[in-house]
């Protein structure tokens, strides 16, 4: 995962079908962290029903992402 996101022609904040971000799938906070070393990543930004990262993380019991999300700066 690392080699991939650190490709600059991989874009890490392009959304899935259901315009989910990276940072919204990523429950796992070694993930999160690999997503936050790029500085385009919109750690707040919703997907097509309203649903931020933060929320998808805290629904599903993230602590460590939840944590990673409310110290990020765009917040």
């Amino acid at each position: 995962m690392q080699i991939l996101l650190g490709r600059d022609e991989v874009d890490p904040d392009e959304p899935d079908n259901d315009s989910r971000s990276r940072v919204q799938l990523g429950a796992d906070t070694r993930v999160v962290r690999i997503l936050f070393e790029r500085e385009e990543v919109n750690s707040d930004k919703p997907d097509k029903y309203g649903r931020t990262p933060l929320s998808y993380a805290a629904w599903g019991g993230h602590e460590g992402v939840v944590k990673m999300l409310l110290g990020r700066a765009d917040y």
